[in-house]
C-alpha cells in the first residue's frame, strides 16, 4: 500500500525559492554513411530533445517477519537486488540558500500532478548537512522538487521583555523563542530589526536598523 502525504498547511510551509524541475532527455542521434567518396547524412524528425520517461519503484529492505531464518547466501543475494535497485535513482544534491533562517532540517517533497499535491513518498537516502546547508538524496521519479520548513519551528515562545532604549525615546522589544532571540527597537509608527541572537545564517542582516512599519516588519520576517 502506498501513503501520499500532503503537506499539512498547519505546520509546513513552502519556502519561496522557487521549484526546482529536472529532466531526462534524449538527444537525436545523426547517422552518416561513406558512400563513394560522398556524405549520405539521415536526420531524425522532428529535429529536438525528446524527453525520456523515467521513474524507478524502489523501497527500502524490511525485516524478516519474526521467526523466519535465512541463508546467507538467500540474505546476499537479496542486498544485491536492492543495491541494483538502490543504483538506479537519481542523486540529487541542493545547495540551501543563506538568505533562509533554517532552523530544522528542511522537508524535501515532490509535486505529484495526478493527485494535485506535494509528497514525500520518492525521497530515499535524505541526508541534510547543517555545517555546509546543504540537502541529498535519491528519487524514483523526475517531478518538481520543492522544499518545505516548520511553520512554526521557533515555537513556544521561551519569554519577552520589554525596556527603554538608552540610544533613543523609543523601546526594545526582546522576544525569546525555541531557536532564536529577536530584538526590536519601536520608535513611535516604526519597528527596526536589531538583532538575531542564535541564528544559523546572515539571514535578514540587510535589514537590520532599517524603519519600518509593522505590516512590513511581518512581511520582511516572514519570507525568511
Amino acid at each position: 500500500m502506498s501513503l501520499w502525504v500532503s503537506l499539512p498547511r498547519r505546520a509546513l510551509k513552502a519556502v519561496g525559492l522557487g521549484c526546482y524541475n529536472r529532466h531526462l532527455i534524449t538527444i537525436v542521434t545523426h547517422f552518416r554513411e561513406i558512400i563513394r567518396q560522398s556524405a549520405v547524412e539521415q536526420l531524425q524528425l522532428p529535429k529536438c530533445l525528446q524527453p525520456m520517461k523515467y521513474q524507478v519503484q524502489y523501497r527500502a529492505p524490511s525485516p524478516p517477519p519474526p521467526g523466519v531464518t535465512r541463508t546467507p547466501e538467500e540474505i546476499e543475494a537479496e542486498l544485491k537486488k536492492v543495491e541494483a535497485q538502490y543504483e538506479k535513482l537519481a542523486l540529487v544534491c541542493i545547495d540551501l540558500p543563506q538568505d533562509v533562517m533554517w532552523t530544522e532540517p528542511p522537508v524535501i517533497c515532490q509535486w505529484q500532478e495526478a493527485r494535485c499535491l506535494w509528497t514525500s513518498n520518492y525521497v530515499n537516502d535524505y541526508k541534510f548537512n547543517e555545517d555546509k546547508l546543504t540537502v541529498q538524496f535519491r528519487t524514483g521519479v523526475l517531478w518538481p522538487i520543492g522544499i518545505a520548513a516548520l511553520r512554526y519551528g521557533n515555537m513556544p515562545y521561551q519569554g519577552w521583555d520589554v525596556r527603554p532604549d538608552p540610544n533613543s525615546k523609543g523601546v526594545i522589544i526582546s522576544v525569546t523563542g525555541v531557536c532564536v532571540t529577536v530584538t526590536w527597537v519601536c520608535i513611535g509608527n516604526t519597528v527596526k530589526l536589531k538583532w538575531i541572537a542564535n541564528a544559523t545564517t546572515p539571514a535578514l542582516k540587510e535589514h537590520f536598523d532599517k524603519p519600518y512599519s509593522v505590516k512590513r516588519i511581518i512581511q520582511v520576517s516572514c519570507y525568511s
